[in-house]
């Protein structure tokens, strides 16, 4: 099968940021999953914060958001003390407040979201 979806994703001081684009099925997240990993590695940082934005057809096949939380705790073992995720919709904020819960604050607005990271940090 064919992948689909994709991350493009940069350091802002100690904060990952992932921009999430399009549809993911399981394929496709676990390609980006795992070069995301790559690139936590080569930084060689300790503690961190991620913060995922996602754009307004951001969404996956119940097999991509268990590579997800699987990544997600991936993230924590590995030194990411804080995550926000940026949502376009209703749908997104709910799928994000199930699978998260208490391990992730959701946000409207990048700005709140990056305030709130490198709040304690």
């Amino acid at each position: 099968m064919n992948r689909h979806g994709q991350f493009l994703f940069s350091w802002e001081e100690n904060i990952l940021i992932i921009h999430a684009k399009g549809p993911f099925n399981e394929e496709g997240v676990l390609a980006e999953t795992n070069k995301v990993k790559k690139f936590i590695l080569s930084k060689n940082v300790t503690k961190w914060a991620k913060l995922g934005i996602w754009d307004d057809e951001s969404i996956g096949s119940p097999e991509a958001i268990a590579i997800v939380e699987n990544y997600h705790q991936w993230c924590i073992e590995n030194g990411c003390v804080k995550t926000a995720y940026v949502v376009c919709n209703s749908i997104q904020q709910s799928i994000s407040e199930k699978v998260y819960s208490s391990a992730a604050q959701i946000f409207k607005s990048e700005d709140d979201a990056k305030k709130w990271l490198l709040s304690n940090l």
